[in-house]
C-alpha cells in the first residue's frame, strides 16, 4: 500500500525496474525508503534521491560531517543542550507521524552544520497504535531497552526513550553507560545494577 506507492512514485524515470512486484528486495528496504521519503524533518537525514534496482534499493543521502561518537564528553552544557532539543524534536517528530526508531545511538545520529540528523532507519516500524511486534535484532545491546531485553512480543516508543536517556548519559560524561554485555541477561544484569528492580 503506503509503501509500495512511497517507492514507486520515488523511481528515477530511467529506472529498469519499474514493476515492483518483480522485485526481489527485502521488505525492509521498502520500508527505510519509504519512511525517509514520508518523514521530512530538519533532524532527520534525507534521501537526495532514491534508485530502485533488481536486487537493492539505494539510497543517496547529503554528506555529514560526522557522527556524535567521537566528541562525546566533549561538549559544554550548552552544547549538549541544543544537541538533545534536536534530537529529542526529531523522535517526537517519528513518534507523531506513528514511526518508532527502534536504533538510536551515537553512530546513528549525524552532525552537519553543528546540527544533529538522526540516521539508519533499517529497522524502524511503522506503528499506528503504539506497540508493535520486532524481533531480538533491534538495538545494539549498549542502548537497548529493558523490554526488548526479555524479548517481549510487543514494544511501544518507550523504547526509543531509553535509547534517548543512555545517549543523553553519553554525550555528558564520554563514557558508556553500562559495561560491555556478551548477551542480553548479562545486559540486564549490568541494568538492574544502576537501576534496581527492573521489572
Amino acid at each position: 500500500g503506503v509503501i509500495k506507492e512511497t517507492i514507486v512514485n520515488s523511481l528515477n524515470s530511467d529506472s529498469p525496474c519499474a514493476d515492483y512486484d518483480e522485485l526481489k528486495i527485502p521488505t525492509s528496504c521498502y520500508i527505510e525508503a519509504s519512511i525517509l521519503s514520508y518523514l521530512n524533518h530538519q533532524n532527520i537525514i534525507k534521501p537526495t534521491q532514491i534508485r530502485v534496482r533488481k536486487n537493492y534499493v539505494e539510497l543517496i543521502l547529503p554528506k555529514a560531517d560526522s557522527t556524535i561518537q567521537p566528541i562525546m564528553g566533549r561538549l559544554s552544557q550548552g552544547r549538549i543542550t541544543e544537541y538533545m532539543f534536536q534530537l529529542l524534536n526529531a523522535v517526537h517528530y517519528c513518534h507523531q507521524n506513528n514511526v518508532i526508531h527502534g536504533d538510536i545511538k551515537p553512530g546513528n545520529i549525524l552532525l552537519k552544520n553543528n546540527s544533529i540528523l538522526l540516521a539508519d532507519f533499517s529497522i524502524s516500524q511503522i506503528s499506528h497504535n503504539e506497540i508493535f511486534y520486532t524481533e531480538d535484532t533491534i538495538t545494539t545491546l549498549w542502548w537497548r531497552a529493558p523490554e526488548v531485553l526479555k524479548r517481549r512480543c510487543l514494544y511501544g516508543r518507550g523504547i526509543d526513550v531509553w535509547s534517548l536517556g543512555v545517549v543523553f548519559y553519553e554525550l555528558i560524561t564520554g563514557r558508556r553507560m553500562f559495561k560491555i554485555p556478551e548477551n542480553s541477561r548479562d545486559m540486564l544484569a549490568e541494568i538492574n545494577k544502576k537501576i534496581n528492580n527492573i521489572k
